[in-house]
């Protein structure tokens, strides 16, 4: 597959999710996907040192690719990643607060999507999407 029609597969899979959600269209809700790039020399932090491992909960991703769980997704099977922000309003009223949900986003080479939920990604600042190209590259391996 193409990178194109991989991020197409992405989009089309997290729309089906978002309309299993629709009852989230009556609150303030804002769902962004963030294909993963390398940051130019000029953006913020984008000279800092790759870690050898980025962990969430059950989730792995280093030079190898990504593990869920007991499930290895090598990057050579893997052909496009996205983060997706799942951004919604705490409760009904409650104006300002929210909870963002993360999400790694891919697209294996026979077209299947796989969504997999980070949790607290703070410790990566804005670096998450730099460090899995990097990963997906194999740069610094």
């Amino acid at each position: 597959m193409t990178e194109k029609e991989c991020l197409d597969n992405i989009v089309t899979f997290c729309n089906s999710e978002l309309k299993k959600k629709s009852w989230l269209i009556f609150n303030d809700h804002t769902v962004t996907l963030d294909k993963t790039r390398l940051l130019q020399d000029y953006e913020k932090d984008a000279n800092f040192p790759l870690p050898p491992l980025l962990q969430f909960e059950d989730t792995h991703v280093d030079h190898n690719g990504v593990k869920i769980e007991n499930t290895l997704y090598k990057w050579s099977d893997i052909c496009s990643t996205v983060v997706k922000y799942d951004r919604r309003a705490t409760k009904m009223g409650e104006e300002g607060k929210f909870i963002t949900d993360n999400y790694l986003v891919f697209c294996l080479q026979t077209g299947k999507v796989i969504e997999v939920k980070l949790g607290d990604i703070r410790q990566y600042s804005n670096l998450l999407i730099h460090y899995i190209e990097q990963y997906k590259l194999g740069i610094g391996k």
